[in-house]
């Protein structure tokens, strides 16, 4: 699965890891909650100690938690 964050936030807990942010707004927000949303159970995955591995820049990370923002 290919999955794309709005951002990234470097963590203090190993080298190469991230916290993925994602912001909702409109109708993401309805999509992203609904009970069919692959991209809320991946992440919820990932929340639940699961690792997701990427490229930032060309060089390999780790998604080792996702925050989720709803914005109005």
């Amino acid at each position: 699965m290919t999955r794309t964050y709005s951002g990234l936030v470097k963590n203090d807990d190993g080298p190469n890891t991230y916290t993925g942010i994602v912001i909702l707004f409109g109708p993401a927000v309805e999509e992203y909650c609904g009970p069919n949303s692959a991209e809320r159970e991946f992440d919820e995955a990932v929340n639940g100690g699961a690792l997701a591995r990427g490229l930032l820049d060309g060089a390999e990370i780790v998604i080792t938690r996702v925050e989720a923002e709803i914005m109005p």
